[in-house]
């Protein structure tokens, strides 16, 4: 399979989110050691620099110092380059590590095997009912409770001498 159709299945709508989090994961390796090659390069280039510094520092002839001023100027510029290519490959994996979580949590959500929303509206309505049936019956009970001690008190007043 070439990286043309890899490129194209990754971001199809429809297929396996498993395969797509592995494409991406595997992207994603491959930008790490990328930029941690460019960091290598970028540790290389700084000491180099500092050396040349150095080396002006300690040299009393002013060409020899301006030539290593030059040549440390352009080391920077060439430091500076290498940190913005690592700045991208990092942006570059923060977006496939943010895709690669989506796919996550697509999978983990169609895993759950959660009931539709016409089940979860047919249940509602069902408890709703049963809670309306249930307040009807505790309020059917404390009227009788009521009307029961009433009648009681009345026996009692009625019975008495």
């Amino acid at each position: 399979m070439d990286v043309f159709e890899r490129i194209r299945q990754l971001f199809s709508r429809q297929g396996d989110e498993a395969r797509k989090i592995n494409l991406l994961a595997e992207r994603r390796a491959l930008l790490a050691q990328r930029r941690d090659r460019l960091y290598e390069d970028i540790g290389r280039l700084e000491k180099k620099e500092a050396d040349l510094l150095e080396e002006g520092k300690r040299t009393s002839s002013a060409d020899r110092t301006a030539a290593a001023g030059r040549t440390a100027r352009q080391l920077r510029k060439d430091i500076s380059r290498q940190n913005t290519t690592a700045n991208m490959l990092n942006q570059q994996m923060n977006i496939l590590s943010t895709d690669i979580h989506n796919l996550t949590l697509i999978r983990q959500g169609q895993a759950a095997e959660l009931p539709s929303t016409e089940i979860l509206t047919e249940n509602a309505v069902r408890a709703e009912e049963m809670l309306e049936t249930l307040r009807a019956d505790a309020e059917l009970v404390g009227s009788l409770e009521t009307g029961l001690s009433e009648s009681m008190t009345q026996r009692r007043g009625i019975g008495d001498p």
